[in-house]
């Protein structure tokens, strides 16, 4: 019986660390504390404090003119290809079949997510980009957050802009998959030493 309950503890632990793996490898929704960033009109966006740094691959700015870009990836705004900011995805509020209201990154399953200009409408960001709730969903990373801009300069009046986002708290998966696994391996242990007695 001793040998079954062993052998029944060992393929429990199997489980759980496949499952923890597979958790580790889930989409992350940023719930940490909200990040303002801004930009102000004519800002340099080669400068490190006028790009938004959200992992090592998406930085996020803009130029004199014209609409975001990911620095970090992309020299400028690539206007008629429609892939800026590259390496990053968006669903906007009330726009491309999104909801009227609740738009949240914790629902990104749900959302309708396109390029940055194509989920603003196109010809229409100036008129749809302020105070309208969204999520950005980073590609590489799989990571998705809030964002709202609550600031943007039109057209050729200096590029300026601000936005509140949500932001993500680092724990490295592995941590955690090591943390549960040496947890699981304690507790049977532990389940077998009071079995033994």
């Amino acid at each position: 019986m001793t040998t079954v309950n062993h052998l029944f503890g060992k393929a429990i632990a199997v489980a759980v660390l496949v499952a923890l793996a597979m958790a580790a490898n889930a989409a992350t929704v940023g719930t940490g504390p909200t990040v303002e960033f801004s930009k102000a009109d004519f800002a340099d966006a080669s400068l490190a404090e006028n790009q938004d740094r959200i992992t090592p691959l998406v930085w996020l700015t803009r130029g004199t003119t014209a609409g975001l870009f990911n620095i970090a990836q992309e020299e400028a705004h690539q206007k008629f290809q429609y892939i800026s900011p590259v390496g990053t995805a968006w669903a906007f509020e009330g726009l491309n079949g999104n909801p009227d209201s609740g738009i949240s990154a914790k629902d990104f399953d749900s959302l309708n997510f396109t390029d940055w200009t194509t989920a603003l409408g196109i010809q229409q960001v100036g008129n749809n980009i302020v105070d309208r709730p969204g999520v950005v969903h980073l590609i590489d990373d799989d990571i998705y957050l809030d964002i709202t801009f609550t600031e943007w300069t039109r057209s050729s009046g200096g590029g300026g802009m601000s936005y509140l986002r949500s932001s993500v708290i680092p724990i490295p998966a592995a941590a955690w998959l090591m943390a549960s696994g040496l947890g699981l391996l304690g507790f049977l242990k532990r389940r077998r030493t009071v079995h033994a007695k």
